[in-house]
């Protein structure tokens, strides 16, 4: 389907970049898709020049076929989600990470089945680090996320411009992850200069969200050793990440609380930088209302 949706949204647009714009993606991953349809195809759907995009015979005679089939089957999946969403009337999917303190999601469900007691929410849980897969690739299974982020009212926005920032639920203070190995791992505290003299991961993917995640130079201005992520990680990863004793992984109490019990890791608490936020986060094109219904109840639920 979303190889199918980036051949009409091309069509559509006859132009890379704004069918990118359209799905929320980039115009690499717009560019592969293409590129894959047309080796399952045999032939060229495009012709593309430096000036211009237009269909082929091929492509033209492609799109002719593949779009009722397109709009049947969209047709038939939302009849299929209404017939199976009865006897509710509105459903909503909310994704949590996986990183999360486990009351967070029991309280806002709690809290939105109180304000929509005729509403069905879907219950996602996944891990912190697809939060900012969707920021590169706009691709998400839920159509709210509950996660983490650095600072939501500062100057760098750290999301996309599409992406809303709902209202963030509570802060949490951070914290250094790290083997016992490590030269820091017998610390009570760390003063963010002397976290600039180890090596620390710095989130992968989107530049904002990394740097209010590990910000290039301490709070006196002394350069940090962030070692930028080359893939998704997960919780499965840290032991082999941080277990040669010379990486850092920079997190929140929260996260620590779970991590240090499942592997043998010690954290450290961390003084003198912002905390991260527990924020609301959707598409702004979304139009399921039931989004808004949610985060209003969430942030009445922590403004108790």
């Amino acid at each position: 389907m979303r190889e199918i949706e980036a051949f009409l949204a091309v069509a559509d647009e006859l132009h890379f970049g704004r069918a990118a714009q359209r799905l929320h993606v980039t115009t690499a991953s717009i560019s592969q898709a293409i590129r894959a349809i047309e080796r399952k195809v045999g032939a060229p759907l495009f012709e593309r020049t430096s000036r211009q995009v237009k269909l082929t015979s091929v492509g033209a005679d492609f799109l002719a076929r593949v779009r009722p089939a397109h709009d049947a089957l969209t047709g038939a999946l939302t009849e299929a989600r209404r017939a199976g969403r009865l006897p509710y009337r509105d459903l909503i999917r909310v994704g949590f990470a996986t990183s999360l303190p486990s009351d967070v999601a029991l309280r806002t469900i709690k809290s939105f089945g109180q304000a929509a007691p005729d509403s069905q929410l879907v219950r996602i849980d996944h891990q912190a680090s697809h939060l900012l897969n969707w920021f590169e690739t706009g691709q998400f299974e839920a159509d709210v996320c509950v996660g983490w982020a650095p600072d939501v009212a500062a100057t760098s926005r750290p999301a996309p411009d599409w992406i809303e920032i709902g209202p963030v639920l509570f802060r949490d203070q951070r914290a250094a992850l790290m083997s016992r190995s490590h030269p820091l791992a017998r610390r009570a505290g760390i003063d963010p200069d002397e976290l600039a003299d180890h090596d620390v991961l710095r989130p992968w993917g989107y530049g904002p969200f990394a740097d209010g995640w590990y910000p290039q130079t301490t709070p006196s201005g002394k350069p940090t050793r962030a070692i930028k992520q080359t893939r998704i990680t997960y919780f499965e990863d840290l032991p082999a990440l941080l277990g040669g004793g010379t990486l850092i992984h920079l997190t929140t109490t929260a996260v620590v609380q779970r991590v240090v019990t499942e592997f043998d890791l010690v954290a450290v608490p961390v003084t003198g930088i912002k905390p991260l936020d527990c924020a609301i986060f959707w598409a702004r094109d979304t139009e399921n209302p039931l989004i808004r219904v949610f985060a209003a109840a969430a942030a009445a639920e922590y403004a108790r």
